[in-house]
């Protein structure tokens, strides 16, 4: 899963968005976005957002 974010410089994420995702799992790949939404960063210098994108792997948990 990638995924790209802006981030202010007050540290809040002001957008986050999948960029691609194999397996195209759209439910997975909407829950990551909204949780990447909700993180807050260490706050940092400048007057400008900060872009960033990561990669992600995820796995299905295993049943018990």
């Amino acid at each position: 899963l990638r995924l790209e974010a802006t981030i202010s410089p007050s540290g809040d994420v002001l957008e986050a968005r999948s960029v691609s995702s194999f397996p195209d799992d759209a439910k997975a790949r909407d829950c990551v976005v909204v949780a990447v939404k909700r993180l807050h960063f260490e706050r940092f210098g400048g007057a400008m957002p900060a872009r960033v994108s990561f990669e992600l792997t995820l796995k299905r948990a295993l049943d018990y």
